[in-house]
Formats: structure tokens, sequence, C-alpha cells
């Protein structure tokens, strides 16, 4: 089996330079905007997009229903309000043939196909000023779960709205920040307890401090007394 590299992912001024590229004024430019969303905040397959229908949308609790994804496994993905937003304003569009199979359509009601969401995605990138060898729809999705890990979203978590079967595909993501993994190791120090001074005896301390040297044997004559 060969070495398997860490997954590669985007910036996130990157994502938001790719993103402002379609022109969401026309119809096609919205749905292709919509789609790039859907890839980046729900961490989507290009073939989940492409597949998904309008009945797999629940709008009232804000999930996508992903039927027969990677493995023949089914999942729901809770959506930010961001990606409902662009969901609801491109199923709202007029342009958009109602009654087509899928919720990603041509004007005509057909099914896009997968390799054009890969050129739409190469094509926003050179047009943004990215390398389009280094941006894709897989990256978005890696973009997406490494996002969740910064945040603080556990590796079962991630792992669930990815879709993976095994954590152990999920854990991998948790390399590629090794940044953020050595800051933490600094602040361990930082956040540790430190000692606590009683403020009386600080005070009896400083008072002690400030008796004559005649005052102080006497007190210490006092002491050992005891």
């Amino acid at each position: 089996m060969g070495r398997r590299g860490l997954p590669k992912i985007m910036e996130r001024e990157d994502v938001k330079a790719l993103l402002a590229v379609p022109n969401t004024s026309c119809p096609t430019g919205l749905r292709n905007r919509t789609a790039l969303e859907l890839m980046y905040r729900a961490g989507l397959r290009v073939s989940e997009v492409t597949a998904l229908k309008p009945g797999d949308i629940r709008w009232e609790k804000g999930e996508a229903s992903v039927e027969h994804g990677k493995g023949d496994r089914d999942r729901v993905v809770p959506l930010d309000a961001e990606a409902v937003n662009w969901l609801r304003l491109w199923r709202k569009h007029p342009k958009h043939p109602k009654g087509a199979a899928t919720f990603f359509c041509t004007l005509d009601g057909g099914p896009l196909s997968t390799n054009y969401l890969r050129d739409v995605v190469k094509r926003c990138a050179r047009k943004a000023g990215l390398d389009p060898l280094a941006v894709s729809p897989h990256r978005l999705r890696h973009t997406y779960a490494t996002e969740l890990l910064d945040e603080g979203f556990t590796i079962r978590e991630v792992q669930e709205l990815l879709g993976h079967s095994s954590v152990v595909t999920t854990q991998v993501y948790t390399h590629v920040r090794p940044a953020g993994l050595a800051e933490k190791i600094r602040r361990r120090g930082q956040a540790e307890e430190k000692p606590t001074v009683d403020p009386e005896a600080q005070a009896l301390a400083e008072k002690i401090v400030g008796l004559t040297p005649e005052a102080r044997q006497a007190l210490a004559a006092l002491v050992g007394g005891n």
C-alpha cells in the first residue's frame, strides 16, 4: 500500500476569494455559488451535491439528507445559516426549474455532472488568482473538516459529519495543523495554577521587616518562648 499524505486545505481568505467569483446576479452563477457553499460549509462530496434531490433538504431543521454516499452510507448533515440562505436563494430563483429531479440542475431541469462542477471550481480558482491545481471540490471538503477541528468539534463529530466509516480516516485531519498543537503546548505552563499568597501573612511579614532590630529580637524571644 502506498504512502498516504496529509489532506491539503485552503486558507480562509482563499476560500472567500473563490466563493466571490460566481456572478450571482445570473441564475447559473447563483446555482454554482450555492453548490460551492455546500461543499465548503457542509463538506459534501461533489457526487453528493449533484445527487441532492429537492426533498433531501429539510428546511425546517436546516439539514441535508445525503443518500447513498460513499460506501452506500446515508447520513444527515446539519447546515449553518449561511448555507441555508444560499440554498433558499437558488430554490426561489425564477429560473430554477420546478419539478427537476435534482436540486442542482441545468436551466432546462437536467442534472449537473460532477465533471461540470469540478470544472466550475477550476475556473473560479483561476479568476480568483489561485492555483487551479491546488483547488478542487475535495479540497473544500478537507478545509471544512479541518476548520471544524480548529473550532473545537470532536474527532467523532467530524467523522459523523463527513460520513467516514472509521474514525481512523478522520484522524488524519488532526495532523494538518501542527502549529495549533504547538500553541496549545506553549499555553500549558501559562494555564498552571500559580501559588497563592495569604494576604494577612504577607502584611505581617512586611510589618516584621519594618521593626527595629531590638523589636525583632524581642519578638523572636517571645515566639521562641512558646
